[in-house]
């Protein structure tokens, strides 16, 4: 059974950027339910289905690291 470090560093990179872009959509929704103290003015605009969207970025380091 062959390890490969790259398949390994991928997986640790989506791992924590899905707990930190949950974390993030989390501690938001905790201080700002209607999104208007939201500093972003984009994620303000767009709204909660945006923020949910954006949870997909933790498929990035598979597309390039």
């Amino acid at each position: 059974m062959s390890v490969n470090p790259l398949r390994d560093f991928r997986l640790m990179l989506c791992v924590l950027l899905l707990i930190s872009r949950l974390g993030d959509i989390g501690s938001t929704y905790l201080i700002t339910p209607k999104l208007k103290l939201e500093a972003n003015p984009i994620a303000r605009k767009l709204g909660w289905p945006f923020a949910l969207l954006t949870i997909a970025l933790c498929l990035l380091p598979y597309l390039s690291t």
